[in-house]
């Protein structure tokens, strides 16, 4: 079996034998001293074919701010108690973070607004 992280400091990414787990070097591409993980996990590598077989089904849920705020504010802010509750009623439901983004999108013709895509999994 085989251990996958990444370099905390520059991201290079390794994949190493299980026989390496606790052991330290330096990395190859910054010289920082890293030490190797005791299994693979999305903490030291990114989203790879072992994490994607984690969970079974997938779901991609969006929260937005405001029209109305982006409207007549120029921006607003990200309900965060909307999502809080949100993410608290998937939780219940069996529903874990796997990955989050913020990212800004178009809305009508001048103005933007901040959305938050999480992507959850059971």
């Amino acid at each position: 079996m085989k251990i996958s992280f990444s370099c905390n400091n520059c991201g290079k990414k390794y994949t190493v034998p299980q026989s390496m787990a606790g052991k330290s070097a330096p990395c190859k591409n910054c010289g920082t001293r890293i030490t190797v993980p005791t299994t693979s996990s999305s903490q030291y590598s990114s989203i790879g074919e072992s994490d994607m077989q984690r969970f079974k089904e997938y779901k991609v849920v969006t929260i937005e701010e405001g029209g109305c705020g982006t409207l007549l504010a120029g921006s607003s802010m990200i309900p965060v108690d909307k999502m809080e509750n949100k993410l608290n009623q998937l939780a219940v439901d069996g529903w874990q973070v796997v990955f989050q983004i913020v990212e800004q999108r178009r809305y009508l013709l001048f103005w933007t607004r901040e959305s938050v895509i999480v992507t959850l999994g059971r």
